[in-house]
């Protein structure tokens, strides 16, 4: 039963990861952009210090694998998401609609679309965040 519920809130936690990858890119493309920059227009009479350059081809780096940990763990969560919305395959659940009615039935399928996770019941696809029970 903890499985289910975690299923069916760790699919809301994609929206937002979705959103801090997109972030992360930016953040990546606008650092590198500043960085050749700098390097274009610098003084030839007064170059900039090594060291600066060094760090900030460190920080680029951190950047990188913060942005590859990030891609990871969104891969991670999705097969978790996955995994958790096929379990309930064969089991009983309670569904809340959109008009607030109540429909139970049986799991029959589960069907993904590129991110999307729906659970069929009764030969209709539901959101798994519309369930409120299972058994």
């Amino acid at each position: 039963m903890i499985n289910d519920v975690t299923a069916v809130s760790s699919q809301m936690a994609t929206s937002a990861n979705a959103a801090t990858q997109t972030k992360l890119t930016l953040d990546k493309d606008a650092f590198l952009k500043i960085f050749l920059a700098q390097l274009q227009y610098q003084d030839p009479l007064n170059p900039a210090d090594g060291t600066e350059f060094i760090a900030e081809l460190a920080q680029f780096g951190m950047l990188e694998q913060l942005t590859n940990l990030t891609e990871a763990l969104t891969r991670l969560l999705q097969f978790e998401q996955k995994a958790q919305a096929a379990a309930l395959i064969g089991k009983t659940v309670k569904i809340a609609t959109a008009d607030k009615t109540l429909v139970e039935g049986v799991v029959a399928a589960v069907r993904w679309s590129g991110d999307q996770i729906s659970l069929v019941v009764n030969g209709q696809e539901y959101s798994p965040d519309q369930v409120i029970e299972v058994r």
